[in-house]
């Protein structure tokens, strides 16, 4: 399993010292060969540990809409993979989905970047938010650093960046300068980076405390 979003919050807290601060994770599945990334996901429900946060992964060209409105409640948020699952966002036959999503309230994060999959491109990702306003959009990987959609996160208050891979401390101090801290969000994409490198991104980035802790936590 993927450990992705993660928020370190003091140790104290919880009694013990977790490697590196971090002390809860937003977990979701891989692309499997014997069974769906949905089933997949489905799994993790099971899982007991509290610090672990299971977010449903699925493959929309294949999604029961029906299905989906049951099980969307169970999940924190939605991650979605366009270019491992081959499909286009703004393709009008997934517009039921993301209307559901909008209305359940829950956020998604969206793998993004610009050069090998169209249908992840971030600056094309935001054109969601024309057609549902109220949809909350993680925009994964920093928006491959676009400055298109950087500006989008600026001006639209449901489109948020994650910071794993793409982001650097200079970048992520630039963009809490213009959208504020609230619109970033920690992110590891362990275990393709390494946890201690992203966290050392943020302790890097000139912001306040309050904010540092903001984009943690």
């Amino acid at each position: 399993h993927k450990l992705l979003l993660l928020r370190a919050v003091p140790a104290e807290a919880q009694g013990k010292k977790p490697l590196y601060g971090i002390d809860v994770s937003c977990i979701f599945p891989f692309n499997e060969a014997n069974r769906s990334i949905l089933d997949a996901s489905l799994k993790l429900l099971d899982t007991k540990d509290a610090n672990l946060i299971p977010f449903l992964r699925f493959d929309p060209n294949d999604m029961d809409i029906n299905q989906l409105d049951k099980i969307i409640p169970k999940f924190r948020a939605i991650k979605l993979h366009p270019r491992s699952q081959e499909f286009d966002p703004l393709d009008k036959k997934f517009a039921r989905i993301f209307e559901l999503i909008e209305k359940s309230g829950k956020p998604i994060l969206f793998h993004t970047r610009k050069e090998n999959w169209p249908g992840s491109d971030p600056e094309r990702i935001c054109e969601l938010c024309t057609t549902f306003p109220k949809l909350k959009i993680v925009l994964g990987h920093f928006a491959n650093a676009s400055n298109a959609a950087i500006e989008q996160v600026c001006c639209n208050p449901n489109i948020f960046l994650e910071t794993s891979v793409m982001s650097s401390p200079k970048i992520i101090e630039l963009v809490v300068r213009k959208a504020g801290a609230d619109k970033v969000l920690f992110g590891s994409d362990q275990p393709y980076s390494d946890q201690e490198i992203e966290l050392l991104k943020n302790k890097k980035a000139n912001l306040s405390v309050t904010e540092k802790n903001k984009i943690l936590g």
